[in-house]
């Protein structure tokens, strides 16, 4: 993940992925970019480009990250806040902008909350990870102890709405799944 820093890099992945979902049938497809703000620039260009459907997010992580991904709470908030204003909505709506907080463990509560607050705000889309194994459900558990549960720290932040969009959810309790 750490070579999308090179622009050439993710412009090139970037229209090699848009060339395969075209290939494969898939024409709208929802997509967690990189950490890099020029990477998820190039992935929206090239989805343009190619004339599908996408809702891209700029992946955001501020904590218990590689170094080379870790990024400053007001820098993430702020490229994001950059890139929405640029695409969501580009191309008739055929292009969002979706908020990338990657999941609760690389996020930090202040993180997370003002993802919720700035979708909110602009009636924007979320996505992230929800309880893909075990071991992950369990360290999210140590890292947000008041929390009732994973789901829970996703809830209390703000980012459960109807315009979230959760990845797996494979591991969830009933209390989350109602």
């Amino acid at each position: 993940e750490a070579l999308f820093a090179d622009p050439e890099y993710a412009r090139r992945i970037s229209r090699q992925s848009y060339d395969r979902l075209v290939a494969n049938g898939t024409t709208t497809a929802v997509i967690y970019s990189s950490v890099h703000e020029q990477a998820t620039d190039n992935a929206f260009s090239a989805a343009q480009a190619k004339g599908i459907r996408a809702f891209i997010g700029k992946v955001m992580m501020d904590r218990n990250s590689p170094p080379t991904l870790l990024e400053d709470t007001e820098h993430s908030i702020d490229a994001s806040l950059r890139l929405f204003r640029k695409w969501d909505g580009a191309e008739s709506g055929r292009l969002r902008y979706i908020f990338t907080p990657r999941y609760a463990a690389a996020c930090s509560p202040e993180l997370m909350k003002r993802v919720g607050r700035e979708a909110r705000d602009r009636g924007a889309f979320i996505q992230s990870h929800l309880s893909e194994n075990k071991a992950e459900v369990e360290w999210v558990r140590s890292l947000f102890p008041n929390s009732p549960s994973y789901g829970a720290v996703y809830d209390e932040a703000g980012l459960l709405t109807e315009r979230t969009i959760m990845g797996h959810c494979i591991h969830l309790a009933a209390d989350e799944i109602e």
